[in-house]
């Protein structure tokens, strides 16, 4: 009696390890397969964003952006860039070196406190018209046409066309400067 109870316990604890092995490879299995999708999913995701002021999403992937996309960001950039007066520059520079990458923060760090200091000892002001925008993607570069107005506290005001680049490169879906540059003669 007591060596059928044993054998039935035996039985049973070997039917229960063999339950819980095919348990244990299926959960495995089901892991794999999830982390395996996830990988792909943070891969290949699109990110669309909807403006405040409605209209059409904005289709952004890690390495690449749609043209709506580029240009409400490139115009919102310049607008910081090369639009100022004495009393915005410094705080508005300060912003756009929120969109600044890592690597050429310091750089334009010094060139645009050096350019907030200037704007506010001489008092001048600057705004931008843009006119046409150029983006080529494989460059990561964006030339912009303007019409530019400068003025100086008693002088004529400036107004000139202005050429402008904004150099750039995408950063896990995000619009990173790397270079602004006005290629407009003095």
């Amino acid at each position: 009696m007591q060596l059928h109870t044993f054998l039935g316990t035996t039985a049973n604890l070997a039917r229960s390890n063999r339950v819980l092995t095919t348990m244990v490879v299926v959960l495995a299995i089901g892991y794999t397969i999830n982390t395996a999708g996830v990988f792909y999913a943070l891969e290949h995701h699109t990110t669309i964003l909807i403006p405040p002021s409605g209209g059409s999403g904005l289709t952004v992937t890690p390495h690449r952006a749609d043209q709506p996309y580029l240009s409400e960001i490139t115009r919102y950039i310049s607008s910081l860039a090369w639009s100022y007066s004495p009393a915005t520059a410094r705080p508005q520079f300060n912003e756009l070196l929120r969109h600044v990458a890592a690597d050429h923060y310091q750089q334009l760090q010094a060139q645009l406190y050096d350019l907030a200091s200037r704007v506010e000892k001489s008092g001048a002001v600057s705004s931008i018209h843009i006119q046409h925008m150029a983006i080529q993607h494989d460059s990561g570069t964006i030339t912009l046409t303007a019409r530019r107005l400068i003025s100086l506290p008693g002088q004529i005001p400036d107004d000139r066309r202005a050429t402008l680049i904004v150099r750039f490169i995408l950063e896990n879906g995000r619009f990173k400067v790397t270079e602004l540059q006005d290629l407009t003669k003095e």
